[in-house]
């Protein structure tokens, strides 16, 4: 079903760039207010995100989810949409792995499992997945904070109540390359990979920042193989980390291992 396909589009989008530990805990000094705000408001333990996205390729979703920015764990549930049909997808991110659950894809499971996990590093080196493509979204609190550390030609445009809290509305070119001259880790890789992968060095935002200097949202237009994407996210409810622990392994089925290393 070409569903299955939209869930792992939209998986590109919502969950790229947020595993793996050794993100941006080296960053440069801010050099503006929004990279200050993008800087301070990773650190935070952990914080619940609302989105929402939409591709060229006719695929959209809602979701939310809860991320730590330290080690970059997230719990997401969303609802992916392709021509009409509607499937909901949950996601676990521990470390590099990602855990995928779904109707669809718990349906052609064996021995009743719920699961399947990837790896993406070895899914990288094992030619399975393009990660230029995949980390160039970086739409993840964690990765959407580690854009804006490139941030260029800001715009004051207001002010704007986001979730009940007051916020100035700022827009801003992203510069690829200077956030990736910021970063270190996961986001350097992420940066410089996004920028190989899609051919450009900029990328328009807008950034919503409240009187505690915290980004309270995020809307980015997104290149992507094949066409191009849109996804806003809000963040609320900032705290200390949370516990996010991986599915069993009884209720798991490894996607590498089942394709035998192969694509």
């Amino acid at each position: 079903m070409r569903i299955l396909g939209a869930i792992a589009g939209a998986l590109v989008l919502v969950t790229a760039g947020c595993g793996g530990s050794g993100g941006g805990g080296n960053a440069a000094k801010p050099t503006n207010a929004i990279e200050a705000a993008a800087l301070k408001t990773s650190q935070i333990g952990s914080v619940r995100a609302d989105f929402a996205l939409s591709s060229s390729a006719g695929v959209s979703g809602t979701g939310s989810g809860v991320f730590n920015g330290k080690d970059r764990s997230a719990q997401v549930t969303m609802n992916v949409t392709e021509n009409g049909k509607q499937v909901a997808v949950d996601t676990v991110i521990v470390g590099n792995t990602i855990y995928l659950r779904s109707p669809l894809i718990s349906a052609r499971l064996p021995g009743g499992k719920q699961w399947v996990k990837l790896d993406l590093r070895k899914a990288a080196k094992a030619g399975n997945v393009d990660l230029g493509s995949l980390l160039s979204t970086n739409p993840t609190p964690g990765g959407a904070l580690a854009y804006l550390q490139g941030s260029t030609a800001i715009k004051k445009l207001g002010t704007e109540n986001v979730g009940g809290v007051p916020t100035t509305h700022y827009r801003v070119v992203v510069d690829l390359q200077k956030a990736a001259d910021h970063a270190s880790g996961s986001d350097k890789e992420a940066l410089e990979q996004a920028i190989k992968s899609t051919g450009t060095t900029t990328v328009p935002a807008d950034v919503w920042v409240d009187s505690h200097g915290y980004v309270r949202k995020i809307d980015y237009h997104l290149h992507v193989s094949g066409g191009s994407g849109d996804l806003t996210m809000e963040l609320h409810d900032f705290g200390p980390p949370v516990p996010i622990t991986a599915p069993g392994t009884n209720e798991v089925v490894d996607l590498l291992q089942a394709l035998g290393g192969n694509g």
